[in-house]
């Protein structure tokens, strides 16, 4: 995250120093949070300039407070920035990734638990998300009480009415009406929930 004004930026979750999530990086398995709330943000932590935040205690704290002395709160507004070699790039794009693994699933083709087992190899045929049925293409997508409930939630931000069959999905998604950005992120949503599931 390239931070600006810091008032979207959270100090324990974001991805704004080079030792990336702080929650992570500063706590381990602690919970003392050093007296930051969880939902701080940068410029909560921030006073007409100066950084208030307790005395370091350990190397890892010496560490991000040398690191906030470069920090400087902006005008700006905080956001996103991809990151290739390090330098910062619009062109960055995973929906060739996504659209791949759809075009397998549309096809049948993605290495699900009952394909593996059709290929011969050895493998339990359970869900590994719901261990309640087979898993298949259909039961993964659709069947999953997991992967349903993700699903569900996304097709309703997207204004669509969620199928429980490939095909009905299918022909709703070539049926979209709107705006092109909205029939776009309709679609990567559908990508991206095939992806991570």
């Amino acid at each position: 995250m390239r931070v600006g004004n810091g008032q979207t930026c959270r100090f324990w979750t974001e991805n704004w120093s080079p030792y990336g999530s702080l929650e992570t990086f500063l706590l381990g398995n602690s919970q003392s949070r050093l007296g930051i709330a969880r939902d701080a943000t940068l410029a909560d932590l921030n006073l007409e300039g100066n950084w208030m935040l307790p005395p370091a205690r350990t190397q890892e704290q010496l560490q991000v407070q040398i690191y906030l002395t470069t920090v400087l709160l902006t005008e700006d507004n905080d956001c996103y920035e991809w990151l290739l070699e390090d330098q910062p790039t619009q062109r960055y794009n995973t929906s060739a990734v996504y659209s791949f693994l759809v075009w397998l699933f549309t096809l049948n083709r993605c290495p699900t638990r009952d394909r593996l087992l059709g290929w011969g190899l050895q493998t339990d045929a359970t869900c590994l998300l719901c261990n309640s049925a087979d898993e298949s293409r259909d039961h993964l997508l659709f069947q999953c009480s997991y992967s349903w409930d993700l699903w569900s939630v996304v097709a309703s931000k997207c204004e669509l009415q969620p199928q429980r069959q490939w095909d009905a999905t299918l022909l709703q998604l070539q049926n979209l009406t709107g705006s092109r950005n909205m029939k776009q992120l309709t679609l990567l949503g559908c990508q991206a929930v095939v992806y991570w599931i």
